[in-house]
């Protein structure tokens, strides 16, 4: 049989006119190149440099900030922080702090927005009300962040904001079983513990966290600006919080892929 077939493929080999010489060019070419490419010297991940001008302005993920008062900000470079994460992740963000007016600004072209609360909530009217849900509805996320100038008064109204958008759903102090404390770093109870108990507040709807709000000066994003952060070491506090904004990043970024059964063994491993 296999003589047969053999005769058949020469035979076709030779009416198409292709010689023996030719066939042991064609592996002669095949082999030649195969070992160019075997012995070619590849770089070493960490010769890998990403040039920074081949990304786009949609590729880098945007800190967009809404302020409340009325009163336009300047877009702030946020170059001490932006390299740290960069250099521990495979993040790239924009170089500035966005501002926009919370009253204006159209939601949907963000799906991450950031809010200081130094002032109460504007009133939450109909057309409000579904603005924002509309926002969280397209997964949009919203990170409520602790100012130095906010009262109790204030978080209540933002507590009463939050429970009118969304009646049936609660505020849960983040836990170490929450994807947040695991997105990338381990970020346990102990690590975030303050005078208050954890600062670290999330909003669930539909399963996944819609609001985030953190009510501590340690881990503001503007105590975070004030300091200079380093991509090795850094003051214990000034390391958390880090920490805690690579974590919010990677989760906004890949969801909540790391529940997957795949990861599990890992971190079970590195919480012993």
């Amino acid at each position: 049989m296999t003589i047969y077939v053999n005769l058949a493929l020469s035979n076709q080999i030779n009416g198409l006119g292709l010689g023996i010489g030719f066939i042991q060019n064609l592996k002669a070419s095949l082999v030649f190149w195969t070992l160019l490419l075997l012995l070619s010297p590849f770089p070493a991940a960490s010769e890998i440099h990403i040039n920074p001008q081949r990304w786009l302005p949609g590729d880098r993920l945007d800190w967009h900030s809404l302020y409340l008062d009325g009163y336009p900000r300047e877009n702030i470079p946020i170059e001490s922080v932006r390299t740290a994460i960069e250099g521990r992740t495979t993040i790239r963000m924009s170089p500035q702090q966005q501002w926009s007016d919370w009253a204006t600004f159209p939601l949907w072209e963000k799906p991450f927005l950031h809010v200081p609360t130094c002032f109460s909530p504007p009133d939450l009217t109909i057309e409000e009300k579904w603005r924002w849900r509309d926002f969280f509805a397209g997964g949009g996320t919203l990170m409520l962040d602790h100012c130095l100038s906010q009262t109790i008064a204030i978080e209540k109204d933002w507590l009463r904001w939050s429970q009118l958008l969304f009646p049936k759903s609660s505020w849960e102090t983040i836990s170490r079983s929450h994807v947040l404390s695991y997105s990338f770093y381990l970020l346990e109870k102990k690590m975030l513990l303050g005078n208050d108990g954890v600062p670290i507040r999330l909003l669930d709807q539909d399963g996944r966290f819609i609001m985030i709000w953190n009510r501590s000066k340690r881990f503001s994003w503007a105590t975070m600006m004030r300091n200079q952060v380093r991509i090795n070491s850094n003051q214990t506090d000034i390391e958390t919080g880090l920490r805690f904004y690579v974590n919010l990043l990677m989760y906004l970024l890949t969801g909540d892929y790391k529940t997957d059964q795949l990861h599990l063994p890992t971190i079970l491993l590195r919480r012993k």
